[in-house]
């Protein structure tokens, strides 16, 4: 019987890659494609971290949640002037809402959500603000309070003058008081059957509430981050307009 040479039998992936180096470029296109697929395992997580979920933080912060909950018992059984009228504790809270939109930090935040408090609860001082919210807040709060023994025309041109010397902070919640407001009282009178019924709750009537409204959005305007100006710019428009 002739004698039969002895084969080389070669492991089938080593067959297969041989076969592949006589194409040319394939085997260049094979290898980098095993160090892709390496490269993606090694960014997978394992089994074992698909099971571990990752801890989330807070919604919101400790510090602003005991604001919130300030802000609703300081305010309890008040309510807005409006036909509806609505707990008083949706006005700091549409204005916490609208500074976190414009990016203001937690402090300013937190200062629109109290800076009624010390006006309208007697629970409330400054001091105790400052011990339970810091100082930064407490600060804020005051420069935005009015005092209630004068009469509502001295209030408010004093506000008026008071903006000018302002942190930029108090500027950014009174922007946002302002803002609101406006808003409320846009909506009020587009509803409303008779305009001069809405006028009738404010103090200062039409006339004396758009004149000191006005100065203000004047006062406050150049102060503000240019997208809060125009919308409170906006607003006053929309009132004027409907008044």
């Amino acid at each position: 019987m002739p004698h039969r040479p002895h084969r080389l039998r070669l492991p089938r992936t080593r067959l297969r890659l041989v076969a592949l180096e006589r194409a040319p470029g394939r085997y260049d296109l094979v290898r980098s494609g095993l160090d892709v697929v390496r490269f993606r395992r090694h960014q997978t997580p394992g089994r074992a971290d698909l099971a571990r979920p990752k801890p989330t933080p807070p919604v919101i912060s400790a510090s602003l949640e005991r604001a919130l909950r300030a802000c609703i018992e300081a305010h309890e059984g008040q309510l807005r002037k409006a036909a509806d009228p609505a707990p008083y504790a949706v006005h700091p809270l549409h204005m916490a809402l609208l500074l976190a939109r414009f990016g203001a930090c937690e402090a300013v935040v937190e200062a629109a959500l109290l800076h009624d408090t010390v006006e309208d609860s007697a629970d409330w001082t400054a001091e105790r603000l400052a011990a339970e919210f810091g100082d930064k807040v407490a600060a804020i709060v005051a420069e935005l309070t009015e005092d209630k023994s004068l009469s509502w025309t001295e209030r408010k041109e004093l506000g008026i003058e008071h903006v000018e010397h302002m942190s930029a902070d108090a500027v950014l919640v009174k922007g946002a008081d302002k803002l609101h407001n406006l808003s409320s009282l846009a909506a009020e009178l587009q509803t409303a059957a008779d305009p001069q019924e809405v006028w009738a709750d404010f103090k200062g009537g039409r006339e004396a509430t758009l004149a000191m409204s006005q100065a203000l959005v004047e006062a406050l305007a150049p102060r503000l981050p240019k997208n809060l100006a125009q919308e409170l710019q906006e607003a006053f428009a929309r009132v004027s307009k409907l008044a």
